[in-house]
Parts: C-alpha cells; sequence; structure tokens
C-alpha cells in the first residue's frame, strides 16, 4: 500500500476513487541536500509529503543567524502553513537536509481535494492539530526543561534524524548553543 494513503488513512477513510486520485498524485521528486524548497518572502505554494530523508525550516536573525524552526522527517506533511493558507509571503526557508524524496502537492491541486475526498477537511484539522501539538510540546520545552533534557527528549522520539541533522540545526531547534550540545552528546555517549 501507499505511504501517503496509509498516512491519511490513520486518520480518515478513503474509498477506491478517492485513493486512486491520491496514487495519482504519487511521483516522487529527488531533491539533493540543502536545496531550498521555500525561500524566505516567497509565498508557498507546495505542499510536502516527505517520503524519505529531512527537511527543516528556518530563518536568519538579524544577527545573522540561522534559526532552525522545525525539523521534519519521513512520512510527514509540511510546509510553511501561514504563508500556504493565507497566500502570506514566506517568514522561513524551507530546505532539504538530506537527499530527499517528497511529493509535492501544489495548492490547486490541495485546494481540489476539498472536492474530492469526501473527509478531507477532517484530515486537515488532524495535521493542524498535530502540528500545533508538536509546536505548543516544543515551547513549553524550551521554557521548562534543561537543555540536557531537551536533547534526551528529541533523540528518544527522533533517535534517526538526530543522527542526520548537523550539529549546528540541531542545536539551534532545541535552543542550545551548538558547543554545549557537543558537551552534552560527549557525556551521553
Amino acid at each position: 500500500m501507499n505511504d501517503l494513503i496509509n498516512k491519511i488513512e490513520s486518520k480518515i477513510t478513503l474509498n477506491e476513487v478517492e485513493k486512486n486520485h491520491i496514487l495519482s498524485m504519487d511521483t516522487p521528486i529527488f531533491h539533493k541536500k540543502k536545496e531550498i524548497l521555500i525561500r524566505q518572502g516567497q509565498i508557498a505554494e507546495k505542499l510536502f509529503y516527505v517520503k524519505n530523508g529531512v527537511l527543516r525550516s528556518y530563518s536568519i536573525s538579524t544577527k545573522g543567524d540561522d534559526l532552525t524552526e522545525e525539523i521534519i522527517s519521513s512520512s510527514n506533511l509540511f510546509t510553511v502553513f501561514e504563508s500556504f493558507g493565507e497566500n502570506k509571503p514566506s517568514k522561513l526557508f524551507v530546505e532539504t537536509v538530506t537527499d530527499c524524496e517528497l511529493i509535492e502537492i501544489p495548492k490547486k491541486e490541495y485546494l481540489a481535494l476539498f472536492n474530492k475526498i469526501k473527509e478531507w477537511f477532517m484530515f486537515c484539522n488532524h495535521i493542524n492539530g498535530e502540528y500545533l501539538k508538536k509546536s505548543s510540546n516544543r515551547i513549553s520545552s524550551l521554557k521548562n526543561l534543561s537543555a540536557k533534557h531537551r536533547y534526551d527528549n528529541f533523540v528518544s522520539e527522533n533517535l534517526e534524524i538526530a543522527k542526520l541533522v548537523p550539529i549546528k540545526h540541531l542545536a539551534s531547534y532545541l535552543g542550545i548553543k551548538p558547543q554545549s550540545l557537543s558537551r552534552i552528546r560527549k557525556h551521553r555517549i
């Protein structure tokens, strides 16, 4: 069975016509490591399903620091949701951290799914809920946990990702200086 269909069916039920429509969109596009998919200031026009690989979203601070906002792994949907949903310029960049295999769903096709898949609205609500929960948990973690605990929690939930993401991006995501994260990792081994 197709992994995008599995992802969707983990939240809603699809009939055969709806499954066939999803299968018709399942044309993977391959991207090399460090490719920019969405630029800051550009309107996000695609929703990405990550079949394989890791993406990240980030911004550049006024001091020129690279600040990782999100790390997205295989079997997840992602875009800059505010830009995609509201046709606003993106505040973030989205780039491939590793070589990636993606399904790219143009906004026009995404919007058409509301008419073609009876429970698509419900599926989108589930995805939004998961995204908000992840963001809320991250904010709580940044406010309430030590650097070591933030790293330990991330690794316990995302061991493979922790191995693939460069330390500077992981440190930024966790709100830790790269040197401190190196010490934490060294003591953990």
